[in-house]
């Protein structure tokens, strides 16, 4: 279900996610896309979240991109999936931020396509993406996950071992993240 708490120009308010998140939850939603970061959380966020995975949904959320060692939220809050990015070398982008408190795994987060406004198509590098990419695995995995015993939690760490542990670890790898929840 796509739901969106920010307006067009990227401004929006913190009470729009908290309902977006509650809505989600109370309407079948597995898994919820967080594409961004802020320096603070607010109870009422870490509540909505704390009721979205007491629900069995899935929280992704971007690690931020400072290129810094610092908590962001919601990346921060326990129970969200923090997802950092790495470049086509599997090494941590320069812009990502990083450290165990945000960083569960990270996903490709540099010059990959998207779709822009006016129905045109765009580069775009940024953590948010990787969020977007892990968010859509993690979707794709709970469809498979009624017909197979895989656990996905499990299956998250199936991909590439990093050399970089303060990014999460591992990198996602939709085959062997498929893979892992139909073969456990």
């Amino acid at each position: 279900m796509p739901l969106r708490a920010f307006h067009a120009d990227g401004s929006g308010a913190l009470s729009d996610i908290v309902r977006a998140i509650y809505y989600a939850t109370d309407h079948g939603a597995r898994v919820i896309n967080m594409s961004f970061s802020s320096t603070s959380t607010s109870p009422a966020l870490t509540a909505a979240i704390q009721y979205a995975t007491a629900h069995k949904v899935y929280c992704v959320a971007a690690a931020g991109n400072e290129g810094l060692p610092m908590k962001v939220y919601p990346a921060a809050i326990r129970g969200v999936i923090g997802v950092a990015s790495v470049d086509a070398a599997d090494l941590r982008s320069s812009f990502s931020n990083y450290g165990e408190s945000i960083a569960r795994i990270a996903a490709p987060g540099e010059a990959l396509i998207t779709t822009y406004p006016g129905g045109n198509y765009a580069g775009v590098w940024g953590t948010s993406f990787s969020a977007a990419l892990m968010s859509g695995a993690i979707a794709y995995g709970t469809s498979l996950a009624s017909h197979a015993p895989g656990s996905l939690s499990d299956a998250l760490e199936s991909g590439p071992r990093l050399s970089d542990e303060s990014i999460g670890g591992s990198r996602l790898d939709l085959y062997s993240f498929v893979q892992s929840v139909l073969n456990p």
